[in-house]
Protein backbone atom coordinates (compact mmCIF):
# COMPACT_ATOMS: atom_id res chain seq x y z
CA UNK A 1 0.00 0.00 0.00
CA UNK A 2 1.12 3.51 -0.80
CA UNK A 3 -0.42 6.61 0.76
CA UNK A 4 -0.39 9.92 -1.11
CA UNK A 5 -2.63 12.95 -1.56
CA UNK A 6 -5.19 11.69 0.99
CA UNK A 7 -5.52 8.34 -0.80
CA UNK A 8 -4.31 4.86 0.06
CA UNK A 9 -3.37 2.99 -3.13
CA UNK A 10 -3.43 -0.83 -3.07
CA UNK A 11 -2.49 -3.31 -5.79
CA UNK A 12 -2.97 -7.05 -5.31
CA UNK A 13 -2.91 -10.24 -7.34
CA UNK A 14 -5.63 -12.72 -6.43
CA UNK A 15 -4.42 -16.32 -6.64
CA UNK A 16 -5.68 -19.83 -6.01
CA UNK A 17 -3.35 -21.47 -3.51
CA UNK A 18 -0.61 -19.06 -4.65
CA UNK A 19 -0.26 -21.02 -7.91
CA UNK A 20 -2.38 -19.33 -10.59
CA UNK A 21 -2.94 -15.60 -10.79
CA UNK A 22 -6.68 -15.27 -11.27
CA UNK A 23 -7.22 -11.53 -11.09
CA UNK A 24 -5.57 -8.19 -10.54
CA UNK A 25 -7.23 -5.64 -8.27
CA UNK A 26 -6.28 -2.04 -7.71
CA UNK A 27 -8.01 0.28 -5.27
CA UNK A 28 -7.79 3.88 -4.16
CA UNK A 29 -9.11 4.56 -0.65
CA UNK A 30 -10.11 8.12 0.17
CA UNK A 31 -8.63 8.87 3.61
CA UNK A 32 -11.34 10.81 5.40
CA UNK A 33 -10.67 12.14 8.87
CA UNK A 34 -13.54 10.39 10.61
CA UNK A 35 -14.26 7.21 12.60
CA UNK A 36 -14.22 5.05 9.44
CA UNK A 37 -10.45 5.32 9.25
CA UNK A 38 -10.49 2.11 11.29
CA UNK A 39 -11.18 0.36 7.97
CA UNK A 40 -7.73 1.37 6.72
CA UNK A 41 -5.94 -0.19 9.69
CA UNK A 42 -6.42 -3.65 8.17
CA UNK A 43 -5.33 -2.66 4.70
CA UNK A 44 -3.49 -5.95 4.21
CA UNK A 45 -6.86 -7.78 4.25
CA UNK A 46 -9.04 -8.28 1.16
CA UNK A 47 -11.45 -5.37 0.70
CA UNK A 48 -14.54 -7.59 0.94
CA UNK A 49 -13.34 -9.15 4.18
CA UNK A 50 -12.72 -5.71 5.70
CA UNK A 51 -16.33 -4.71 5.10
CA UNK A 52 -17.73 -8.06 6.26
CA UNK A 53 -15.84 -8.01 9.56
CA UNK A 54 -16.58 -4.31 10.14
CA UNK A 55 -20.30 -4.96 9.46
CA UNK A 56 -20.54 -1.69 7.51
CA UNK A 57 -23.27 -1.25 4.92
CA UNK A 58 -21.86 -0.32 1.53
CA UNK A 59 -23.14 0.35 -1.96
CA UNK A 60 -21.23 -0.49 -5.11
CA UNK A 61 -21.70 1.94 -8.00
CA UNK A 62 -20.56 0.28 -11.24
CA UNK A 63 -18.66 2.71 -13.51
CA UNK A 64 -17.26 0.58 -16.37
CA UNK A 65 -17.09 -2.96 -17.73
CA UNK A 66 -14.12 -3.94 -19.89
CA UNK A 67 -13.36 -6.80 -22.26
CA UNK A 68 -10.12 -7.03 -24.19
CA UNK A 69 -6.44 -7.89 -24.27
CA UNK A 70 -3.46 -6.53 -22.42
CA UNK A 71 0.00 -7.83 -23.31
CA UNK A 72 1.31 -7.09 -19.80
CA UNK A 73 -1.65 -8.54 -17.89
CA UNK A 74 -2.01 -11.54 -20.21
CA UNK A 75 1.66 -12.36 -19.57
CA UNK A 76 1.27 -12.03 -15.77
CA UNK A 77 -1.92 -14.09 -15.80
CA UNK A 78 -0.47 -16.72 -18.19
CA UNK A 79 -3.49 -16.04 -20.35
CA UNK A 80 -3.92 -15.66 -24.10
CA UNK A 81 -7.68 -15.20 -24.10
CA UNK A 82 -9.83 -12.16 -23.50
CA UNK A 83 -9.66 -10.50 -20.11
CA UNK A 84 -12.64 -8.81 -18.57
CA UNK A 85 -12.77 -6.24 -15.88
CA UNK A 86 -14.87 -3.75 -14.03
CA UNK A 87 -14.44 -0.46 -12.23
CA UNK A 88 -16.71 0.75 -9.48
CA UNK A 89 -16.98 3.08 -6.52
CA UNK A 90 -17.73 1.79 -3.04
CA UNK A 91 -19.97 4.19 -1.16
CA UNK A 92 -20.04 4.19 2.64
CA UNK A 93 -22.21 6.64 4.61
CA UNK A 94 -23.03 8.55 1.41
CA UNK A 95 -19.32 9.12 0.67
CA UNK A 96 -17.35 7.56 -2.15
CA UNK A 97 -14.76 5.79 -0.04
CA UNK A 98 -13.01 3.46 -2.50
CA UNK A 99 -12.48 3.38 -6.25
CA UNK A 100 -11.91 -0.25 -7.29
CA UNK A 101 -10.60 -1.61 -10.59
CA UNK A 102 -10.49 -5.39 -11.18
CA UNK A 103 -9.24 -7.46 -14.15
CA UNK A 104 -10.16 -11.15 -14.32
CA UNK A 105 -8.35 -14.01 -16.07
CA UNK A 106 -10.28 -16.29 -18.41
CA UNK A 107 -9.00 -19.15 -16.19
CA UNK A 108 -11.26 -17.85 -13.44
CA UNK A 109 -14.23 -17.53 -15.76
CA UNK A 110 -13.74 -21.01 -17.23
CA UNK A 111 -13.41 -22.70 -13.82
CA UNK A 112 -16.33 -21.27 -11.88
Amino acid sequence: SISYNNYLHRKVWLTNNKINKLAFAESYWKLYHDPYNILYQNNHEPVGKIFITSEKDIHRNLQNIYCGYSALLNKELHNSNLLWGRSYNIVLNNKVTIFMHEIFSSFLLNNL
